[in-house]
């Protein structure tokens, strides 16, 4: 991938991307373009022009660099005027440096950046004729797969719109069912609210009627009417019953036939839930069929349906409601006999009141009227209490029945606004469809031509196409061709116009119009009023704070002016002390001249060349001592079979010493002699492992030696007896003694011979040492005779307090820092670095040390008789050096001794 894109003061180079086009079948060129990063073309010009990018930005560094370094440079000339002020003058000097070494990796990198831009154009130039040709066939396959996939996506879309299509009918025949099927529950809930309406009127008359007949009957019990006339009133009574009579029993035959009517309508409302679920299953399948902008609408029509199954469950529930009801139409036809039965006998009653005489009435008289009576009224009472009852059974059902009418009237309302809105989304889904069906025709058209042009087309003429759509890209790619032809331009025709309109554009880029000054200015102050208190709140702390560090550092300024005074006082006094001794000094020795000086550098020389002569005397006597231990390898190997025989006689003398160890308690004296010798053996063969390192056998011989003294040890508390036998191995360790000294006689003499050259190396390298030490020591003494004429020359003089405090307080203004004073050892004399000494001989214990009063100025500031470090080094050197070397010369005795 090509690095980010950076901003640039051209404002064509700014603009952003195109955006992408609005048809979603046919894919941009911009997109194919952008996303193929295998063109190499491209890919160069992108190069080429953030190269170019970046060199203007390095050289925009650059101008920022030297505007700094020669900011810093006429600081740091200022600054070195003023010498009082060093750190000023070293932090200027740093930074001048620091933007040295910028501008040098600057310069390195605007030249690597140069010849990348030279390297761009030669591969430009180079790619510019490979690759449109080598792009053809890449374009090729790649149009030949879009037609691929459009031919799919229009298949695809085929599809999907032939299912949607066959959905749509589904849906519109199933609206269309449900609209018959609500016109024909219409029509029905009509006919019964006018067959409820006749049935009201009914109930209102026969109520009418049973109060009539009421108050006839009371008459009747008071005798106020007569016979004839409550004969009159049966027969009118009967006469007005006969029609009701029979109008109940047609309603009752049409109430039985609507009963059946319903059921029969029922029947096919019971299926409703069923079809309504499959309708739901159709949905759910055209919901995931099409496309996602029809999703929406689907669910939306999937709810609505799922919130009419309910309404339609609670209708067939009514339905079977109304079902349940035609058992008590049944007692209404059984009213039927009852009323024929009153009807016989209101005729008897009437045939009877005819037929009588006068005598028969008088005999009779009253029991028979009165039986009559009784009878009349115990029938009518049980019709009239049996109407009314069936009267309130039916105005409750009545209104059950206007109460789910009104129900059944909101759902049908409901369901109108339903199948409205799914009118409007079925009409909305045909004008999709006719959208898809559409833009497959267009996606066919494409299709066909492309693939005409893909026939047709002949070498020349896809260049030509490919040619085109270069041009294309590259209408899309305005920003590189912009920056290309600013580049161009730059480059090739650097004349005054165009330098003047960039002139123009940056100028009109860096000083905006007053509008932007303004909006940048409130936003300015809008900010200040935001910041002002919490800076002054910043402001308070900071005042507090220093406050507390100006106390703290009066505090420490008085301390520091308590310290110096006490520092003056002790350097006044020990100026008074060690101006006696600096007279004494300069009076008893003088100072070296410069011929002094040339002496010792031309005696250092000579030193350093016999040093280098010794150390060639030394490898010369390594190497001869090599040859001698070469030459005397035939006695090195006599001395080791010696050797092995005398291991051989110590394991019997070991034997004989376990043997004796139960035996051994006198003569404690006799074996603490024979420890004396014993050790006196091993000092011996110490001495032999010395000097002949290379034989094993001594060394074990030396173990054997010590492993055997320390068991005569343990026997010191046991040997009390066997003398004879002691004294006998008193006499073997005797001769082995001798031999030992004789093996030591017989190699002595080549190892005397060593060690006479080892003593004159040694002797050698002490005299050399001896004097590079003394030439030292007086280099040291005159430097030290130098700073003590120095400070007695110039005593240092009471300065005022309030000097003293400007000197010591740091000023505020400037950071300079204070020059280090160090009193180290009570003196303020520099320190010297000691050189490290070469290794001690025994001749500096002849030779003089520097004066008491010279080492003890440096040492410390009491005048005492105390040595330097330098010579307490040297007095322990030497000392351990002479124990060394009496201990040598001790054993030595030891050995000649028992020679």
């Amino acid at each position: 991938m090509s690095p980010p894109r950076q901003p640039s003061r051209d404002p064509r180079l700014n603009r952003g991307p195109p955006g992408p086009s609005s048809t979603p079948l046919r894919p941009t060129p911009i997109k194919t373009q952008d996303n193929n990063s295998k063109i190499p073309f491209v890919q160069g010009i992108s190069d080429l022009v953030n190269s170019a990018v970046k060199t203007s930005s390095v050289q925009a560094e650059k101008d920022t660099l030297k505007k700094g370094q020669e900011l810093a440079q006429g600081l740091l000339q200022k600054a070195q005027g003023q010498k009082a002020f060093p750190s000023l003058i070293e932090y200027f000097q740093q930074a001048s440096d620091e933007h040295r070494a910028k501008l040098g990796r600057l310069e390195e990198t605007s030249r690597d950046l140069r010849s990348q831009i030279e390297q761009h154009e030669r591969d430009l130039n180079n790619q510019w004729t490979t690759s449109i040709f080598s792009t053809t066939r890449i374009d090729e396959k790649r149009l030949q797969d879009e037609v691929k996939a459009a031919k799919d996506e229009a298949e695809a879309a085929k599809k999907d719109a032939a299912q949607a299509k066959a959905e749509v009918s589904r849906l519109t025949e199933s609206n269309q069912s449900m609209e018959k099927m609500l016109e024909d529950f219409r029509e029905r809930l009509e006919k019964m609210e006018r067959a409820s309406t006749g049935r009201t009127a009914d109930v209102k008359y026969l109520l009418e009627t049973s109060t009539k007949l009421g108050a006839a009957f009371n008459k009747l019990d008071s005798g106020e009417l007569s016979v004839e006339v409550t004969n009159k009133l049966c027969q009118n009574v009967t006469a007005r019953l006969q029609p009701q009579i029979e109008g109940v029993k047609h309603l009752n035959t049409k109430l039985d036939a609507r009963v059946a009517k319903v059921e029969e309508e029922i029947a096919p409302l019971k299926a409703l839930p069923s079809k309504v679920d499959e309708i739901g299953d159709l949905v759910q399948e055209h919901a995931k069929k099409l496309t996602q902008s029809n999703v929406d609408k689907t669910v939306k029509l999937y709810k609505q349906i799922n919130s009419v199954v309910p309404r339609l469950q609670d209708m067939t529930s009514r339905l079977e409601k109304v079902e349940a009801m035609a058992p008590r139409l049944e007692t209404v036809e059984a009213m039927g006999p009852r009323l024929e039965t009153v009807e016989v006998k209101l005729n008897q009653s009437n045939n009877s009141v005819a037929v009588p005489n006068g005598s028969s009435l008088s005999k009779t008289g009253m029991p028979l009227e009165r039986l009559r009576e009784f009878a009349t009224k115990q029938e009518l009472q049980k019709f009239i209490d049996f109407q009314k009852d069936k009267d309130f059974d039916v105005y409750d059902e009545l209104t059950k029945v206007q109460s789910s009418v009104g129900d059944v009237q909101k759902q049908l309302d409901t369901l109108k606004d339903e199948h409205s809105q799914r009118s409007s989304q079925v009409v909305a889904l045909q004008a999709d469809s006719t959208k898809f069906s559409e833009q497959i025709a267009a996606a066919k058209a494409e299709t066909t031509r492309i693939s005409d042009d893909m026939k047709h087309l002949a070498p020349m003429t896809a260049l030509q196409q490919l040619w085109g759509t270069m041009n294309t890209f590259h209408q899309n790619l305005e920003g590189c061709r912009v920056g290309l032809h600013s580049l161009e331009t730059r480059y090739n025709s650097l004349s005054t116009e165009p330098v003047v309109k960039s002139m123009v554009v940056a100028m009109q880029e860096m000083y905006p119009s007053a509008g932007q000054l303004t909006d940048q200015v409130a936003q300015l102050r809008q900010r200040l009023e935001e910041e002002l208190p919490t800076l002054k709140q910043r402001m308070d702390t900071l005042s507090e704070t220093e406050n507390d560090h100006f106390n703290q550092w009066q505090h420490t300024a008085a301390q520091r002016l308590d310290d110096i005074n006490r520092l003056r006082n002790d350097h006044t006094n020990l100026n008074h002390t060690l101006t006696p001794l600096w007279e004494r000094y300069a009076a008893e020795r003088k100072l070296p001249s410069e011929d002094d000086v040339k002496n010792l550098s031309t005696e250092l020389g000579l030193l350093r060349e016999k040093l280098a002569s010794l150390a060639s005397q030394t490898s010369e006597i390594k190497t001869q001592s090599n040859l001698c231990k070469e030459g005397h390898g035939k006695n090195y190997g006599e001395l080791a079979e010696k050797i092995q025989t005398m291991t051989a006689e110590l394991q019997g003398l070991k034997d004989a010493f376990k043997e004796m160890k139960s035996t051994n308690k006198d003569n404690s004296r006799i074996v603490k002699d024979l420890m004396g010798q014993v050790d006196k053996l091993g000092d011996g063969l110490t001495e032999i492992t010395s000097t002949n390192t290379g034989n094993s056998a001594v060394t074990t011989l030396e173990t054997e030696l010590k492993k055997l003294g320390d068991k005569s040890l343990e026997l010191m508390s046991t040997n009390t007896g066997n003398s004879e036998t002691l004294k006998a191995l008193e006499t073997e360790l005797k001769k082995l003694g001798h031999e030992l000294a004789e093996v030591k006689s017989s190699n002595l003499e080549n190892f005397k011979s060593h060690d006479k050259d080892l003593k004159t190396l040694s002797t050698n390298i002490d005299d050399v040492e001896n004097r590079v030490l003394e030439t030292l020591e007086k280099k040291l003494t005159d430097t030290l005779s130098e700073a003590l004429q120095s400070n007695a020359s110039q005593p240092i003089e009471s300065q005022p307090e309030n000097e003293l405090s400007a000197a010591v307080l740091p000023r505020s203004e400037s950071p300079v820092e204070t020059p280090r004073s160090t009193v180290e050892n009570g003196s303020l004399l520099p320190k010297k670095k000691q050189k490290k000494r070469l290794r001690p001989s025994a001749s500096e214990d002849e030779r003089s040390s520097l004066p008491c009063g010279s080492s003890n100025l440096v040492s410390s500031p009491q005048l005492s008789t105390q040595e330097t470090p330098v010579e307490g080094n040297r007095r322990k050197k030497r000392k351990k050096k002479g124990d060394a070397r009496a201990e040598a010369r001790k054993e030595d005795a030891i050995l000649i001794e028992d020679d």
